[in-house]
């Protein structure tokens, strides 16, 4: 875990205080005076996000922790046993 950070907002001109205010996360940043946007890195982004990339709603958990789509392991599990159906024909074919 990050160290406590502390951010000022302070006006240009006359130097005066206008908030403080501390984080604790690694994905916060501050913007135009009292805005505080957080989660704007990509870990953040993604975890933000409900669907694989062949747009499939995330439907499991794998054993490291990571979200899963059951649709796209299925398809890439098809398509492994495909080019292992293609690799044992040709293995045969040799003279």
């Amino acid at each position: 875990m990050a160290d406590p950070i502390t951010v000022t907002v302070s006006d240009p001109t006359t130097g005066e205080e206008l908030e403080s205010r501390t984080f604790t996360d690694d994905y916060t940043i501050i913007c135009a005076g009292n805005r505080y946007v957080t989660g704007i890195g990509p870990t953040a982004i993604n975890a933000r996000k409900t669907r694989c990339i062949r747009n499939h709603e995330f439907d499991g958990v794998g054993k490291n922790g990571n979200r899963t789509c059951s649709r796209c392991h299925e398809i890439k599990r098809q398509e492994r046993r495909a080019r292992a159906a293609v690799k044992q024909e040709g293995a045969g074919t040799d003279v």
